[in-house]
């Protein structure tokens, strides 16, 4: 499927172009001059109301008989007339709003269910469209296809992206899952089609065979064949293992294909308002569906292969016999055009998705609407009901992916990638979210009543690693408080513009206004780096304002001091305010880097492998690298907190600390280390090194740059308790609260970690990001080979690096 593919039909030639100008100057003159009354706009508007079930409406005092029919009549030519519209909910709740319409317009009005417990998920900024989107059979991946050239395979168990698959030269316009789910075809504006290994994210076959772009792709039930149609005016029936190309479908600019369950019948769709079924074993052609009076955009089978649904660019989806080729119903009747279609698994109920946000759920038999789900921002190109027929999944233009209830028409979740995978999002509408740093400040709530917040500032309430994983078992989970219920405090710096400092400190002022939801806690960073300085709070010019004064240290060059404030509760944090204080650095002076290297029994090779590889690569980018190194009997868990402690002491803004921690230990809810002298029958939980702890004293030290290195096996080979969800939980709260880049393996080795990060640095990887991504990819490809235990392993990087490594061998 396209949206943007568009028909020039050339009518007649004029050789001069100043001749066309006149014509074209007096046809417009002469229209606006002749205009018949009935061509005139018309004297009247119409309001579309979106509402939720068991909702009324009036509008101007007069009750809303149908929410998709209510008419503004007798305005005049240039009137703008103000309509108060009150919406009633079956809840008892309402919601009142004032609506300016003019003669000849058709506005469509969404009145979602008003409250603090939930909200709109949109884009902070512009997000990657998604033009296509899939769900394997046995529902372990969602596929999206992106505008970035690539298709990102999202793990449902993992509840995040897992893969990546990079390749195409231009966007990806459609994908499918093999019926076994194991393969993935990948249909492209490149004009070739791409056949992946799920499992490995590695091409296995490219087709070419298309002059245009591929725009939609679909597999046979048995998984043997495919086809692929492209605006060119083809459609290829292939042999997927082979390539070969069994038939060729040629009809003009072909927009959609679709293969029936049974194996029996192709489909295509075509901009000359027509839908073809195919013969699948001699390509002959089987009946053309005529109806449509615009481009026939998309097209499905039912489940039963006996009916075919098609949406089109005259807003209208429509159900026909598969067998007669004779219209059963119109379906969606919407006001745009409709850019997707499908029917749900019990063949009951066909979906259709529009060119803006609007998705609706028709009855196949009769075309009566049952149910709408608003939410997207954007062309819907994507429709994919679960097979259990409880969820639907919607790929669109706007960058999201979400996920819908079917019976309610409520929104799930939204997720968003920024087709990398790297920076990635699960948020749902009640105020629940997972992500990494990236991921949360790409996507906001829009709240009832007005304002908006990126998800990251209900990060302490919010945040919940596992997200869609949960969603997909089917589980419900709602945040411990309503969202958006307090309003966050204003904070303004008294010195907003840029300013220069020769001294190492800046002593700095920030006004905080209470809005009436109290004043929770301050954060103060300084270029995306959590401070940990003291603050002196006093009363203000108001009652509601406290001025709060702090000293930040500073590192030569650019310094970008920020400050939030939160609520009382510290659910919702206040936008940054910020200024910039520049210090001037000395000629040839470079920061350090501190390598505070921990190692118990296996580990302690790693950790000082691991310790020489920085050494040997960083000593370039730094004035010295000094590594401590903590190693065996030393290792105790009083000298391992106090070395880290004084080391963080000992650092200045400019320089960069790493700590390695190398050994054993475990991963549930909460991280532990294994000290030399731990006391088996206490356990981890008690005389263990907390890494939460760690990560603090990291926090702690003056200097900006923080990265912190865990590679434990399970404690006594013992698994219990490993959870991903909760490792990644604790790297991503490092990362926000104390400025921590991380890496942190579980079930791996510490030479296989070692290895990784060594080979990682062999590449490109100068940048402490990409150095700590790559070596996690290489650990995870690892697959546990070593130790027979597949790892647990996640970077946890800030979205601003910093250089740590010189590339080379």
């Amino acid at each position: 499927m396209t949206s943007d593919h568009r028909r020039v039909h050339p009518r007649f030639f004029l050789a001069s172009p100043a001749c066309r100008f006149l014509l074209i100057v007096g046809l417009f003159f002469a229209r606006t001059a002749l205009l018949p009354a009935q061509d005139q706009p018309a004297p009247t508007a119409t309001l579309e109301l979106l509402l939720p079930a068991g909702a009324t409406a009036t509008a101007d005092g007069k009750a809303v008989e149908s929410p998709r029919d209510f008419t503004v009549a007798d305005l005049m030519p240039g009137e703008i007339r103000r309509v108060k519209v009150a919406v009633k909910f079956a809840d008892g709740t309402s919601d009142e709003r004032q609506i300016d319409v003019s003669a000849g317009q058709r506005l469509r009005i969404a009145v979602p269910q008003p409250g603090p417990e939930r909200a709109a998920v949109i884009g902070s900024h512009p997000l990657v469209p998604i033009n296509s989107a899939a769900v394997s059979s046995d529902g372990k991946y969602i596929a999206l296809g992106l505008d970035a050239r690539t298709v990102v395979l999202w793990g449902t168990a993992a509840g995040r992206p897992v893969r990546t698959l990079a390749g195409h030269q231009k966007p990806v316009l459609s994908v499918a899952f093999s019926p076994d789910g194991t393969k993935l075809l990948s249909g492209s504006a490149d004009t070739t089609v791409v056949l992946w290994d799920v499992e490995t994210g590695k091409p296995l076959r490219t087709y070419k065979g298309h002059a245009g772009a591929v725009v939609s792709v679909a597999f046979s039930p048995d998984g043997k064949r495919f086809i692929s149609g492209s605006p060119e005016g083809l459609a290829i029936h292939w042999e997927a293992d082979t390539g070969e190309q069994v038939h060729k479908l040629k009809w003009r600019d072909i927009l959609s294909v679709a293969y029936s369950p049974n194996g029996n019948t192709l489909a295509t769709a075509s901009v000359d308002f027509t839908a073809t079924l195919w013969d699948a074993k001699t390509g002959k052609q089987n009946v053309v569906l005529r109806g449509h009076r615009e481009d026939v955009n998309c097209v499905t089978f039912s489940p039963d292969s006996k009916r075919v649904a098609t949406g089109s660019s005259d807003d209208t989806g429509a159900v026909w016999n598969a067998d007669t080729g004779t219209r059963v119903t119109r379906a969606g009747r919407h006001t745009v055009n409709v850019h997707s279609v499908a029917f749900t698994p019990d063949g009951r109920r066909v979906v259709t998705g529009e060119r803006e946000e609007l998705v609706m759920m028709s009855d196949a038999a009769t075309g009566a609407l049952v149910r709408t789900f608003v939410g997207h921002g954007a062309e819907i190109l994507s429709i994919v009901p679960a097979r259990d027929g409880k969820t639907m999944l919607t790929g669109s233009r706007d960058g999201t992916a979400r996920i819908w209830d079917l019976t309610t028409g409520r929104e799930l979740l939204a997720l968003t990638t920024d087709g990398t995978g790297k920076g990635w999002a699960v948020v749902s509408p009640d105020g629940l979210f997972d992500g990494s740093e990236g991921g949360r400040k790409a996507l906001g709530y829009r709240f009832p009543r007005g304002g908006f917040g990126e998800v990251d500032r209900f990060f302490a309430d919010g945040f919940r690693p596992g997200l869609l994983a949960e969603v997909w078992r089917g589980e419900r989970p709602f945040p411990a408080k309503p969202l958006g219920r307090n309003k966050p405090p204003l904070v303004k710096l008294a010195a907003q513009k840029g300013r220069a400092s020769t001294d190492p400190t800046a002593t700095l002022t920030a006004d905080i206004t209470d809005q009436g939801s109290g004043t929770g806690a301050v954060t103060i960073e300084n270029n995306g780096v959590p401070l940990s300085v003291p603050t002196k709070a006093e009363p203000g010019s108001k009652a509601n304002v406290t001025r709060v004064t702090f000293t930040v240290p500073l590192a030569p060059g650019v310094n970008r001091i920020s400050v939030r404030a939160a609520d009382r509760d510290n659910s919702r944090e206040s936008p940054a305010a910020e200024v910039e204080v520049t210090r001037p650095g000395v000629p040839g002076q470079r920061g350090r880097m501190y390598v505070v290297a921990v190692g118990v029994g296996d580990g302690a090779k790693g950790a000082k492998a691991i310790a020489e590889l920085l050494r040997d690569r960083g000593g370039k980018l730094f004035d010295r690298v000094d590594v401590v190194p903590v190693l065996d009997k030393e290792a105790t868990r009083t000298t391992i907190e106090d070395t880290i402690k004084d080391v963080a002491e000992l650092s200045r803004p400019q320089d960069t600390l790493v700590v390695l921690l190398c050994g054993r230990g475990v991963v549930g809810e909460k991280a532990h280390f294994a000290p030399h002298d731990l006391r088996a029958e206490e356990g981890l939980s008690k005389s263990g090194v907390p890494t939460d702890d760690v990560a603090a004293a990291l926090g702690a030290a003056r200097a900006l740059n923080r990265v912190l290195v865990v590679d434990a096996t399970a404690f006594g080979g013992d698994q219990k308790g490993r959870s991903e969800f909760g490792l990644r939980g604790a790297v991503e709260r490092w990362g926000r609260s104390h400025g921590i880049h991380s890496l942190v393996a579980v079930g791996s080795a510490a030479p296989v970690l070692a290895q990784a990060l060594s080979n990682a640095a062999g590449g490109d990887a100068a940048d402490v990001t990409d150095w700590l991504r790559s070596a996690a990819d290489r650990v995870e490809r690892s697959g546990g080979k070593a130790t027979g235990v597949r790892p647990d392993v996640y970077a946890g990087t800030k979205t601003k690096g910093f250089p740590l490594l010189v590339p080379g061998k």
